[in-house]
């Protein structure tokens, strides 16, 4: 895991996000736009693939991005056809109106250009109070429904999402103690998750999708 160790809290979903990106990445090129990845965190894995990385928030951040513009998911301050690839994870929970949102994607992308999105179906409420939805695979098929062609993801199924949520008690306790706890439990509950698999249940879905 390129972004947090493996006591960390949020390892096993962020782990499993990772591993989707990184497998994924090269399905992006031109212009990319993430769209509310403050800290872009996962610039590198899109870098060999595109020509230019645009990072939309809804303020001024400063990133490692080839251009920072300050605009609203769902008022995109770009021309119809103008995207290659739009990026965005863990954003559309956050939103008012997500219908709204994939709208304006498939607006600003240019015909065969993809989205590759995630967000949440099980997970804690947080951002309060900017925190609105939770979504199941049927659900994102949905909200893509004008793409040509979409595919939809669980990344982690019920027995991972089972130990986060356990990991996930161990925030009041000192890190000498919460850490080799939570090693130890996001290194079962990551082995476990690969041999018996059931997906009902996920903490993150995703999609990739084509106009």
């Amino acid at each position: 895991m390129k972004l947090y160790p493996r006591h960390s809290r949020l390892w096993l979903v962020l782990n499993r996000l990772n591993i989707f990106l990184e497998k994924n990445a090269s399905k992006s090129k031109g212009v990319l736009l993430d769209i509310g990845g403050e800290n872009t965190p996962y610039i590198e894995l899109f870098r060999p693939h595109i020509k230019k990385y645009i990072c939309l928030n809804l303020k001024k951040v400063n990133n490692s991005a080839d251009e920072n513009i300050v605009g609203d998911a769902m008022k995109l301050p770009f021309k119809n056809n103008s995207i290659d690839t739009v990026l965005s994870t863990q954003v559309l929970e956050h939103l008012k109106d997500p219908q709204k949102a994939i709208d304006e994607i498939f607006r600003v992308l240019k015909k065969g250009g993809v989205c590759i999105l995630s967000t949440n179906m099980a997970w804690i409420n947080h951002a309060v109070p900017d925190d609105y939805y939770r979504y199941t695979e049927s659900g994102l098929k949905y909200l893509f429904r004008n793409f040509s062609k979409k595919k939809t993801y669980s990344l982690g199924g019920y027995i991972l999402t089972l130990f986060q949520f356990v990991v996930l008690l161990t925030k009041p306790l000192p890190f000498f103690i919460k850490n080799p706890i939570n090693f130890v439990l996001n290194s079962i509950g990551n082995f476990l998750d690969k041999k018996i698999r059931i997906n009902k249940l996920s903490p993150i879905t995703a999609i990739i999708a084509k106009k």
